[in-house]
């Protein structure tokens, strides 16, 4: 099969420039892969790059980026008001006191992510007595338009929305006849149908590209395949709330897979992105809200944003991490994934799950009574007992690797090693004093509003 893969030309003039596009060349050559997000290189240089970028938002947040959130909670207070008899309501104490993601949160993320893409700068919060019914969550949308902000877009893996219970059966369908007859014009014309679909093009030519070096006319099951890693632009909000699907028949079409779960801690929300809409296609500042049962809840996300993600969030920094997803290293990185694992458990069952349970349970469900957030002694031996043999697992693996290692690889890994290993004890004494804190009552007695 010789088919001619997309030339510039052929693309809308939106991709063909740089500074409308993240991708500024959509055509790879033969033997490089396309890019699957918009990610920056973590070594060599990349560490100065995001010491430059920490900079550049140390300078940014107090200036503009404060000045355009006064705008946005001035808007919210309109907004809960308009909406009061429906049950919304917003504490600007609240919202004041992390109205623009910091610069440790920023580069913390990045870290995580391996991306300097960073969705958010702009935060805030609203309630609702009950995010459950989704009706209510069609009237903030039509209020904020009123007031000139739109949901933003995001870009989702197609397996993703598929979990979502989206089929992209006209999409097989799309492919499966272009491969019956494929040549530059129907090439064209199949791009198209993605670009109208909302498809990453950068993507959908990739996808393209792999599937006519098969060799032969690809099944509908290859093309699946091969289509599920691509991505597609989607509103971005994502519904994390417990068994709401029967409520997705109140949604908009356009939001019917927005409806995702809660997460692993039982934190729930509704978590969603605006831009204004006169600037929407300027790169513009993204605003995040996001929709909580009430204020009881608002100050259990705090305290167990402080006291336990803040530190179980670091876990995703290590450097170890980068060997997880490896086959080649499954058997030598299974100790420390296992016992990562169970101190973020640990802590989950302790803690989160319990600040969560408590403070919906007042909030939503006018229940008083409190389950009790205490760590017992054996807690206290498992989580002595987890951490030495999380250390033990992380010498062990990079002592193996680096027993194998030439001198220069050997150096990166000894220092990969050390900061691990400055990072875990951190973690570790942050997560001490959190025990102390709940064990104390001193959570009982920390009043938030």
């Amino acid at each position: 099969m010789n088919i001619n893969l997309l030339s510039p030309s052929f693309l809308p003039k939106s991709l063909q420039k740089r500074e409308n596009s993240h991708y500024s060349n959509p055509v790879m050559p033969s033997n490089l892969s396309g890019l699957k997000a918009d990610t920056v290189s973590f070594t060599g240089s990349g560490a100065k790059m995001i010491e430059l970028y920490q900079a550049q938002l140390e300078t940014m947040i107090p200036n503009r980026m404060n000045r355009i959130s006064t705008v946005f909670l001035d808007v919210l207070e309109s907004v809960s008001s308009s909406l009061k008899e429906m049950g919304f309501s917003l504490s600007r104490k609240y919202c004041e006191m992390s109205p623009v993601k910091s610069s440790e949160s920023s580069i913390s993320k990045i870290k995580r992510s391996k991306t300097l893409k960073i969705p958010d700068a702009i935060r805030a919060t609203i309630f609702c007595n009950d995010p459950y019914d989704l009706s209510k969550l069609n009237a903030l949308l039509a209020e904020m338009k009123q007031r000139g902000y739109v949901l933003a877009t995001a870009e989702m893996p197609l397996k993703d929305l598929i979990k979502r219970g989206y089929l992209p059966t006209e999409e097989v369908s799309m492919l499966v006849n272009y491969f019956k007859k494929p040549n530059n014009a129907n090439i064209k014309a199949l791009i198209s149908k993605f670009k109208e679909k909302d498809y990453n093009l950068h993507d959908i030519q990739s996808m393209i590209e792999r599937l006519q070096k098969f060799g032969h006319t690809p099944s509908q099951d290859e093309i699946l395949a091969e289509l599920n890693i691509v991505r597609k632009s989607v509103p971005d909000i994502d519904i994390r709330l417990k068994d709401i699907k029967s409520q997705q028949s109140k949604l908009a079409p356009e939001l019917a897979y927005s409806i995702g779960k809660p997460q692993k801690s039982h934190y729930e929300d509704i978590q969603m992105r605006f831009v204004r809409d006169y600037d929407k296609n300027k790169m513009p500042v993204q605003h995040e809200l996001i929709v909580l049962f009430g204020k009881n809840y608002a100050a259990a996300k705090h305290f167990e944003s402080e006291k336990v993600y803040s530190f179980l969030r670091q876990f995703g920094e290590l450097k170890i991490t980068k060997y997880f997803e490896n086959e080649r290293y499954a058997r030598l990185t299974k100790r420390p994934r296992d016992f990562i694992d169970l101190i973020q458990e640990l802590f989950r069952s302790n803690v989160s799950k319990k600040e969560f349970l408590n403070a919906k349970n007042k909030d939503y469900r006018a229940i008083t009574d409190e389950t009790e957030i205490k760590f017992s002694n054996q807690d206290k031996i498992l989580f002595k007992n987890y951490f030495e043999d999380l250390i033990t697992g992380v010498n062990d693996f990079y002592n193996t690797l680096i027993s194998k290692s030439s001198a220069i690889r050997k150096a990166k890994l000894e220092k990969e090693l050390e900061q691990d290993l400055k990072t875990i004890n951190g973690i570790q004494e942050g997560l001490t004093e959190t025990v102390k804190f709940y064990n104390s009552g001193a959570r009982a007695k920390a009043q938030l509003f």
